[in-house]
């Protein structure tokens, strides 16, 4: 299969853009694990065997960006599992299983395309919270995980709010400038399929 060429040069100020919102979660990911004394390592519940869906144009395009920076042999061997990995959901789905499958982009405990990894995969883990337009704040625990260690540590604030309003923001710009039309609901596995 030949390289695919996309026009991702098109992309780069928003890109860009991206990559200051992720530094921006990444700092406050960071200071609230160093809190808590939470840094993740060898965890049996790995979050990247959890069943995510991302919801940006923008972020999968970054990520495409980032896989098409890669040799051929890592893009095929990624291609070849986010196949694998897209039917062990499809197969777990149908049994009316959670899924539980590692996601593609993981070589040997690694994500390959750690510095392009979407919004979720930068935040989940450590208790935080979320307050939706017009709503009450709604509180996350955190991982399993997160509970086991770090469970009996008072809460640090760890609002998310923030930093999805700024990334919806930002798709929203996106589409406009490249009129995309529609919603997006895929799994990093699906990115490459």
């Amino acid at each position: 299969m030949p390289v695919e060429i996309l026009p991702f040069k098109k992309y780069a100020p928003f890109f860009d853009e991206l990559a200051v919102l992720f530094a921006y979660m990444d700092r406050a990911y960071t200071e609230s694990a160093d809190y808590y004394g939470f840094h993740c390592a060898g965890c049996v519940n790995n979050c990247c065997l959890t069943l995510f869906y991302h919801h940006t144009h923008i972020e999968h395009l970054n990520l495409l960006n980032g896989f098409f920076q890669l040799g051929f042999d890592k893009q095929e061997r990624i291609r070849n599992r986010a196949r694998m990995v897209n039917q062990q959901v499809i197969d777990a789905v149908a049994k009316k299983e959670a899924p539980r499958a590692m996601c593609a982009l993981n070589q040997e405990g690694q994500c390959i395309l750690y510095a392009s990894r979407p919004m979720i995969c930068r935040l989940h883990g450590i208790s935080h919270e979320f307050t939706a337009p017009g709503r009450e704040p709604v509180l996350g625990a955190g991982c399993s995980e997160f509970v086991r260690q770090c469970g009996d540590k008072g809460y640090r604030v760890f609002d998310r709010t923030p930093f999805y309003l700024s990334l919806s923001s930002l798709e929203q710009r996106f589409k406009q400038e490249f009129n995309i039309m529609g919603k997006f609901k895929k799994t990093v596995s699906e990115f490459f399929l």
